[in-house]
């Protein structure tokens, strides 16, 4: 018999349980238009798409819902998916046509907004129950320098309909955070912020785009998209997928990594794709746009407020030994007391 389970991920505040009972009418609506005999549905998340986990006969699959995400995007981000599964050696996630024979379909139902489906193969794997090795986060450095050599010889069949992450999605998200970042910082911090950002995004605007050094990238590599499998890193959660340069793709994991860990990822990396001469200066002007662009996401949520506000005398380090010309990325930073 088949079954509907909820796990223990909890649905956002800002979304109403009303939504999340259409999300699972059109996840049924969805499944009626796959060639699955699928024995039981669970939630899993609610964020920009809508995940469910998907048992069947013949193992597991991702189902995902997305209410505001074109169909162009979708079919731009699974064929780039459906050229990386055939590149690379290790598992990732991969479209599953529905009975029509396409990748992505679009759900109406009278009452709720229509959205669009995908079906994805599931990646097994996990997460690490404490602070990954020295040893995981070489194998995250060689993962990413794979994806980027992939996407490097990637030519698109049609046009690629996805998000390009650089000077003017950085200047969005940083006109957001100072929109809200006075919740979780205060006015000197905020100065500080002020100080930093400028020169950023003089320097981004400016920055060369180079077949080595900009391309189609995952854009969204934080450690919780990558599952490990027998020793193994794995990435998931291509949602976010769009035009980047590599050393901003490299940095998104570096945020949730000490420094040790940090130049073990680097090293990784450099050991099957070589670093452009600044490298270092690349990666820590990334990290403080990246660092920035996080807190822009998560600013409006209340939920997310006091953690913020804890993270400041960390951030701020960072940020002052950036302004005052000093290297962060792989120092063990005293927090920023504040004069």
């Amino acid at each position: 018999m088949s079954t509907f389970k909820n796990d223990a991920s909890p649905v956002p505040l800002l979304n109403s349980s009303k939504r999340l009972i259409q999300f699972k009418q059109a996840a049924l609506s969805a499944l009626q238009q796959a060639s699955l005999d699928w024995s039981s549905i669970r939630f899993l998340q609610l964020s920009d798409a809508c995940t469910f986990k998907i048992e069947h006969g013949d193992g597991i699959k991702l189902l995902r819902l997305h209410p505001d995400t074109s169909l162009s995007e979708l079919k731009s981000e699974l064929a780039w998916l459906e050229d990386l599964h055939s590149k690379v050696d290790f598992p990732i996630p991969h479209g599953i046509p529905f009975q029509n024979g396409e990748l992505a379909i679009i759900l109406e139902s009278y009452g709720s907004p229509p959205c669009s489906a995908t079906l994805m193969q599931w990646v097994e794997g996990s997460h690490s129950e404490e602070a990954i090795s020295l040893e995981e986060a070489f194998r995250e450095g060689e993962l990413i320098a794979r994806l980027h050599e992939a996407s490097e010889a990637y030519q698109p069949c049609h046009p690629f309909d996805q998000s390009v992450w650089g000077f003017d999605s950085f200047q969005t998200a940083s006109e957001r955070f100072f929109q809200y970042a006075s919740a979780f910082v205060d006015d000197q911090g905020l100065e500080l912020y002020c100080d930093v950002t400028i020169p950023l995004l003089e320097w981004l605007k400016k920055l060369p785009i180079e077949q080595n050094s900009h391309g189609i990238i995952h854009a969204d590599l934080h450690q919780g998209n990558i599952l490990f499998h027998e020793g193994q890193p794995r990435p998931i959660d291509f949602g976010r997928c769009g035009f980047g340069f590599y050393m901003y793709d490299l940095v998104q994991p570096l945020l949730g990594l000490p420094p040790d860990q940090r130049q073990a990822l680097c090293r990784g990396y450099a050991s099957l794709r070589p670093f452009p001469s600044n490298w270092i200066t690349q990666l820590e002007r990334f990290f403080l746009i990246s660092m920035i662009e996080n807190y822009a996401h998560h600013g409006p949520n209340p939920a997310e407020t006091e953690s913020m506000r804890e993270q400041q005398p960390y951030a701020l380090a960072m940020i002052k030994r950036y302004l005052d010309g000093q290297p962060f990325l792989f120092e063990h930073v005293p927090p920023y007391i504040m004069e």
